[in-house]
């Protein structure tokens, strides 16, 4: 029988402006719309309700939040689940997929009611909701769950009851070998914390209202006689993870230790970190795990609620080679991950120096009936911040491209076939995001792209993707390209000139800071690159041999590729906002600059 556990995974901020949680007023306006027309249809009105910098942080908690639950518990078989869900039904979705019978409640029937909604049009039918009985304790008998989830709690979550009131309550439900697993908000608790400890400001309690530090919960669990608790710290974003792992080995805080000690608290706690992948839109999969005992790749194995649960452990700090182990929780995340192993393996069977230059396939199959990819990881640093080693990097990743691309690619005259295979491509997931508004508009443009590339020579390409500086990772002494990452949206025979234009819009963002969307209105349509942008092109284009004409149809494409391939989350594309600046704007430039003269310019001005 296994012991009672609890997982921790960060603090909740109570804040008016807290990311991805509504306030009361926003969550009344998704209620009376989904009321009055359902989940989705309700969604979608509630989208062009708020400002799109709520709506974006809340619209990845409805895709991505439940990511980490099958990870972290071996839930099939368990016959009882209790979720106490405030994502809006996404915990208690991805948990109905394993269990028998999930039991969800909220102490807000707002929520409730938009819970139902989605899970009745998601054909979901082994929830079942409960709501506290006349004398405020949960509706069920003692000893009924073998699996309890506090989702994200807060003073604000749990409304009228204490925490200590609610976990003497769950602990009456919970079965004597049942877990208990209780997390936090992370991105505005742990992370903060995080910043708090590597800024030397002490200790990882945090005063802000209504969150709950760690002391005051493990003190809490102790008193309540939940033993050997195991705590788990999940989705810190990369970036303070790195923070962390380099102040640790400059020598100006140990944090790494001082952070492991507080979470350990004499061996009652489980000395590892889950990291989770930052960016999650794209990335609904773990990618990396860090165990502050074993630098080398290890499954971890802990029994939970009577089961085996295996934790997978990943590579070493940054900048270290290892082993990348990936986790698909979501059968897109499975095909993304099985395009990128595939292109990974015939990367390296190519004569040029990026087969040595990509992770080394290792294997592909499943691990305890999960999908799991291995990746050899090759060494090396990012180049994604200004300083003197993206100063002296940058010409050196400017090269490999050119001469990537310059050494390998396919000719082909562009013909009917090609043309029309690439506007369905395309132009049907941009029909799709203007929900068949602007057909004329479309239409034209399709027409202009016809015109300025049918009958051409095109050099086809094996095409990245997603060619950004974070995906390139150099050797911090000799500044030389040793990685290129993340090939999940590579082409073999991919267009020409993407590649190279987002390398130049990424370089636009760590020295500008500006927003993609802006980059591409004010610079890549209109073809306005300054003196460094125009001579990188000119050498491109002269090393593929290709027509000068072909520039511009293909910013245009850049583009196209952005807002279809290489932003993926739908409901992020329902918004009005995000279609205003990052669809309806470009859409009209290029009619202005291109459709209206019926043909593109011949070079970049």
């Amino acid at each position: 029988m296994a012991p009672v556990t609890a997982g921790i995974r960060g603090l909740s901020s109570i804040m008016h402006e807290r990311p991805g949680i509504l306030s009361s007023e926003e969550t009344d306006c998704l209620y009376n719309a989904v009321k009055s027309g359902g989940w989705h249809a309700g969604l979608n009105k509630f989208a062009g309700t708020i400002p799109f910098y709520r709506f974006h942080p809340f619209s990845r908690i409805l895709r991505t939040r439940q990511a980490g639950w099958k990870f972290l518990l071996d839930l099939h078989g368990l016959e009882n689940v209790l979720v106490y869900d405030t994502t809006f039904g996404t915990v208690t979705e991805t948990l109905s997929h394993h269990c028998k019978t999930v039991h969800a409640m909220h102490h807000d029937n707002r929520i409730v009611s938009c819970m139902i909604s989605r899970l009745k049009e998601n054909n979901i039918g082994n929830v079942k909701f409960n709501a506290f009985d006349r004398a405020g304790l949960l509706p069920f008998r003692d000893g009924f769950f073998d699996l309890v989830i506090l989702h994200n709690v807060s003073c604000e979550s749990l409304g009228h009851w204490s925490l200590k009131g609610l976990l003497v309550e769950v602990k009456r439900n919970l079965k004597g070998s049942g877990t208990l697993f209780l997390s936090f908000e992370s991105n505005t608790g742990l992370s903060r914390m995080l910043r708090r400890v590597s800024q030397g400001k002490g200790g990882l309690v945090r005063s802000a209202p209504g969150a709950f530090s760690f002391n005051q919960v493990k003190r809490m669990l102790k008193a309540l006689e939940f033993k050997n608790i195991k705590t788990y710290a999940a989705y810190p974003s990369l970036h303070d993870f790195r923070e962390i792992s380099y102040m640790d080995t400059s020598g100006k805080l140990n944090v790494v230790r001082n952070f492991k000690d507080s979470l350990r608290g004499r061996d009652r706690f489980a000395p590892a970190f889950i990291f989770m992948a930052d960016g999650v839109d794209k990335k609904d999969f773990i990618e990396r795990f860090y165990d502050f005992n074993k630098r080398q790749y290890k499954p971890s194995r802990y029994i939970i609620s009577g089961r085996q649960v295996i934790v997978l452990g990943g590579d070493g700090p940054p900048g270290s080679s290892g082993d990348v182990i990936k986790l698909p929780l979501t059968q897109r995340a499975v095909g993304y991950c099985d395009h990128n192993f595939g292109m990974l393996a015939h990367l390296r069977g190519l004569q040029h120096p990026v087969s040595d230059m990509v992770p080394g396939p290792l294997k592909k199959g499943s691990f305890e009936s999960q999908h799991l990819f291995i990746e050899k990881k090759v060494p090396g640093v990012a180049v994604d911040e200004q300083g003197e080693i993206f100063d002296r990097a940058f010409p050196h990743v400017l090269d490999f491209i050119i001469d990537f691309h310059g050494k390998i690619n396919r000719r082909l005259k562009v013909g009917d076939f090609l043309m029309e295979k690439l506007l369905t491509a395309y132009f049907e997931p941009l029909k799709d995001i203007l929900s068949g508004a602007c057909s004329e508009q479309l239409e034209a443009l399709e027409c202009c792209l016809k015109g300025g590339l049918t009958g051409r020579e095109l050099p086809l390409v094996i095409q990245h993707g997603d060619f950004k500086l974070e995906n390139v990772l150099i050797d911090p002494n000799g500044f030389s390209v040793k990685n290129i990452i993340d090939w999940d949206l590579s082409e073999e025979e991919g267009l020409p000139f993407l590649d190279i234009i987002h390398l130049l819009t990424s370089r636009r963002r760590v020295l500008e800071s500006r927003k993609l969307e802006d980059i591409i209105i004010d610079i890549v349509i209109p073809l306005d690159f300054d003196a460094v942008e125009r001579q990188a092109i000119c050498r491109y284009r002269d090393a593929l041999s290709a027509d000068p004409e072909l520039l511009a149809p293909l910013s245009v494409f850049y583009w196209l590729h952005h807002i279809t391939k290489r932003v993926r989350c739908s409901l992020t594309k329902i918004h009005p906002e995000w279609i205003e600046n990052n669809v309806m704007t470009p859409l009209r430039l290029a009619n202005s600059l291109y459709i209206k003269r019926g043909m593109f310019p011949e070079t970049a001005r």
